[in-house]
């Protein structure tokens, strides 16, 4: 029985990232957000209505920044926030 549970765990500690990992996705997420974030604001400069509101992608990449960091080994995450 602990072997299995012992696997398991080794098998979700291989899926984790590493600092470059989250930092390379981290750059990607906040690109992407600026770029759909500007979009929709020239849509509004235009009198043009976007489906999607303003602040809608901010909101949306930052939850997924959180699940980000939340696969990143924490050795990673407490080297970042010093």
């Amino acid at each position: 029985m602990n072997t299995i549970l012992t696997m398991k765990c080794l098998k979700i500690n291989n899926m984790k990232l590493n600092g470059f990992e989250n930092y390379i996705i981290t750059e990607a997420v906040n690109n992407y957000k600026e770029l759909a974030e500007s979009e929709i604001v020239e849509l509004e400069k235009a009198d043009n209505r976007s489906i999607i509101a303003s602040g809608y992608y901010t909101q949306v990449c930052k939850d997924l920044l959180y699940k980000i960091d939340r696969l990143t080994l924490t050795s990673y995450i407490k080297e970042r926030n010093k």
